[in-house]
């Protein structure tokens, strides 16, 4: 592992949100397509929390490398990576749209690490870095942020779930709030079902790997086991069809379901039964 550059990520975070790409990815919001269309990005990011500014989210993810590094009684080194991780997985947003988990593409990918290595080399050139700050700025991107295969990189993506988790929990306790019109607390609970359905059977997997997950899921046993017998998975699921049947601009068949989450669900529904007696 290459050794931990004091300051230099909270330097380059600084730099970017500095910079004309970082206030224009701190206009944007992360699960975009669970908004409303007449509600305000900032009522939205109220509702649901700094998580799901684009910017903003990256300290939020540090502070969550923190606890999770903290858990597993990491060396300072591990800690430190990884917490720079998360400060600035998300720069190379700026050059693309945030997509969630499954309407990510790997073009969307290739331009993520694109954007990311473009403004590392504007802020090398501009502040006249050293070598090894570039080198260990580039190694961030390329062993810990875009690459799962690595163990610092698979401790990163485990942090990014439980951080997906986060906020589907969130999203459910304030789809129960009758305050909210019906349509929009629907499109909470559809929220919830995405992230639980394809959080959920991995992060118990990973319980074996990093304690810090097995703590999460038993400090939150209460409120994930409320999603999954709370959930109408069925009538949720069709919010799915008819996203993509306005995306195609084909005419939206509610008699449908999107019969990959419902059965998903199903499946994280009883390895969680499993997790939690």
């Amino acid at each position: 592992m290459m050794q931990h550059t004091e300051n230099i990520a909270t330097n380059f975070f600084n730099y970017f949100r500095e910079s004309q790409y970082g206030q224009n990815l701190k206009t944007k919001i992360r699960f975009g397509i669970y908004k409303p269309a007449e509600m305000a990005n900032e009522e939205y990011t109220k509702i649901l929390g700094v998580d799901t500014n684009n910017l903003n989210h990256m300290p939020l993810c540090r502070g969550i490398a923190s606890a999770f590094c903290k858990n597993n009684e990491y060396l300072p080194i591990h800690t430190e990576v990884l917490k720079d991780a998360n400060l600035l997985h998300d720069i190379g947003e700026a050059f693309s749209k945030d997509e969630i988990k499954g309407f990510k593409t790997k073009e969307g990918e290739k331009k993520e690490i694109a954007g990311y290595q473009f403004i590392l080399d504007k802020f090398a050139k501009e502040k006249n870095i050293h070598l090894q700050d570039y080198n260990y700025l580039k190694y961030l991107a390329d062993n810990v942020i875009y690459n799962t295969n690595t163990l610092i990189g698979r401790a990163f993506n485990t942090i990014e779930r439980i951080g997906y988790l986060r906020t589907g929990l969130t999203a459910f306790d304030k789809s129960q709030d009758t305050s909210y019109d019906q349509k929009f607390r629907a499109n909470l609970e559809w929220l919830t079902l995405n992230v639980v359905y394809q959080e959920i059977t991995p992060l118990i997997i990973r319980t074996h790997g990093y304690p810090a997950v097995g703590n999460y899921l038993q400090e939150n046993k209460k409120r994930i086991s409320n999603v999954f017998d709370s959930l109408n998975v069925n009538e949720i699921s069709k919010l799915y069809l008819t996203l993509e049947s306005e995306k195609n601009k084909l005419p939206t068949d509610l008699s449908r379901k999107d019969y990959v989450s419902v059965d998903h669900f199903q499946k994280s529904k009883y390895d969680w039964k499993n997790f939690a007696r």
